[in-house]
């Protein structure tokens, strides 16, 4: 009997370095006890596991009854795999992602202590996809209230993302903490930047000029902090 291949291809995202277990989603159609697992690159097919027998152990293992793990997955495990059970077979494909390598946030050298609007930039360089940055302000999601929105893709999967955010003078008037989140698809690699505004009123009244605190939380939950 030949091989029947199963409509659709499953999609798994997964962060590079992490683990990730592959199942072979099949009802066989022969009571054959045989599972392949193959990378399908081009026209070539690589066989990764054969049954209980891993040709790379240092990169797959076979995960029963049918299952095939990738070990801290590096962007060349990025691609289409295919199981083989029983005559039938099923195709997944794996996306290998990275968190932003790094993200700036930045008023520009804009004077944001007095009355008048100002524009704030969130910048994310270096992210597998390019990262889909969202504007905060405290608990609030203002993204929409972002001016402009670039994103640049390059040839290799990474990518930059750049946002601009517009602030109107009528935010005024109360301590503000504005946050921008980059995000590749997976949350436990978002990071956050943030940029605190004090209370201008406050600030004011006790005859001080007003300081901007600016933050970055990174994946790996450093946190950086400088006053502009």
């Amino acid at each position: 009997m030949g091989l029947t291949l199963q409509d659709g291809v499953a999609e798994v995202s997964v962060l590079k370095g992490n683990n990730q277990t592959l199942r072979c989603e099949v009802t066989p159609e022969e009571h054959i006890h045989l599972i392949v697992w193959k990378k399908i690159e081009n026209d070539a097919e690589d066989i990764v596991t054969y049954n209980n027998v891993t040709t790379d152990a240092d990169r797959y293992e076979v995960v029963p009854p049918d299952g095939m793990l990738l070990i801290h997955v590096r962007v060349e495990d990025e691609g289409l795999y295919q199981c083989e059970m029983g005559g039938v077979a099923a195709r997944t494909r794996v996306n290998v992602l990275e968190a932003v390598s790094n993200l700036t946030i930045s008023t520009n050298g804009a004077d944001i202590t007095g009355s008048g609007p100002f524009n704030i930039t969130c910048h994310a360089q270096h992210a597998r996809p390019p990262a889909t940055l969202r504007w905060y302000w405290g608990t609030r999601d203002i993204t929409m209230e972002a001016s402009t929105y670039n994103s640049v893709y390059h040839a290799d999967g990474y990518g930059d993302s750049e946002s601009v955010l517009y602030v109107p003078d009528d935010w005024y008037g109360e301590e503000v903490v504005f946050r921008c989140v980059a995000s590749v698809g997976d949350p436990a690699a978002d990071e956050t930047a943030f940029l605190f505004v004090p209370h201008l009123g406050a600030a004011s009244h006790m005859f001080l000029t007003p300081a901007v605190l600016i933050c970055t939380l990174m994946v790996n939950l450093l946190i950086t902090c400088r006053l502009v």
